[in-house]
């Protein structure tokens, strides 16, 4: 990484703030506004509502113009699937129950980076566990810092402590949770691609 690039990551760190207790039960118990976005949420990969297979995704999306959403990728052997569910607890649990393994391995780094290109090509952001950025449009991308961070998003990299993404700043909107130990390469999948506005890094 050249001198440039460390000088940004370092000035990206100082500027995302603290997530606090409040914070976490602001999430679990108040949930921000729904976000009312016209954008689609389209996944290539199938979508799982609440436990059951769901196939109608005029019909999802018409849900998420009225209430709260939470989202993960699902994995069972080789098959991969969009989890949708409308409990943030329920939503946790199933991705911690399927990916024990993988939050137990201490080795991992104590921090997420974010990348602009799948499979983790192109610009990245690094954000240290315990911060947040609650509005990407104010952190600087590219050379000179003539471009931002929202609506970038393509792929993020595995880390020791959960990470969620929301759709918009403020950390309000549908959110995509990637569990502790877990990366994405590829967000599109799961029809988060260039969708990201805010992230946290839980610890």
């Amino acid at each position: 990484m050249t001198v440039t690039a460390q000088k940004r990551e370092a000035w990206a760190q100082i500027q995302a703030r603290p997530n606090t207790p409040d914070l976490a039960r602001y999430l679990d118990e108040g949930r921000p506004p729904v976000s009312g976005a016209v954008r689609p949420l389209e996944p290539e990969v199938p979508v799982v509502l609440d436990g059951e297979v769901f196939e109608d995704l005029e019909r999802l999306n018409a849900i998420m113009r009225k209430q709260a959403i939470y989202t993960t990728r699902l994995s069972d052997g080789g098959a991969v699937a969009l989890g949708v569910f409308t409990d943030r607890a329920a939503m946790v649990s199933e991705a911690h129950s399927l990916d024990r393994e993988a939050a137990l391995d201490f080795g991992l780094p104590t921090f997420t980076r974010v990348w602009e290109d799948a499979n983790e090509g192109g610009d990245r952001l690094e954000l240290e566990h315990g911060f947040h950025w609650s509005n990407l449009l104010n952190v600087p991308r590219g050379f000179l810092h003539t471009q931002n961070w929202n609506d970038i998003v393509s792929s993020i990299s595995v880390c020791a402590f959960d990470v969620d993404l929301f759709w918009d700043i403020n950390l309000s909107g549908p959110q995509f949770f990637v569990p502790a130990g877990n990366r994405c390469p590829d967000l599109n999948a799961f029809g988060w691609n260039d969708a990201v506005s805010s992230f946290i890094c839980w610890e």
